[in-house]
């Protein structure tokens, strides 16, 4: 997926856990980022939102579940 008009430039990308990032950070785990303006998911079509449920997926995938105690 691109932004309309600049096919070079994604709305939607993940890291693995250790990728480079921007300006040589490294992802301690892994991180989804998804394009979206003010009122975008309001707006998604079935699609749209079975998209974005599947990045949620794949960032969590693996990640470790934490117990909380009071």
């Amino acid at each position: 997926m691109t932004w309309p008009g600049e096919p070079d430039k994604a709305t939607l990308f993940g890291y693995e856990a250790g990728a480079t990032m921007d300006h040589d950070h490294l992802a301690p785990a892994r991180r989804v980022f998804i394009g979206m303006e003010h009122n975008s998911f309001t707006r998604m079509t079935g699609a749209g939102h079975a998209l974005f449920d599947a990045a949620i997926r794949w960032a969590r995938a693996g990640a470790k579940i934490c117990k909380v105690t009071k």
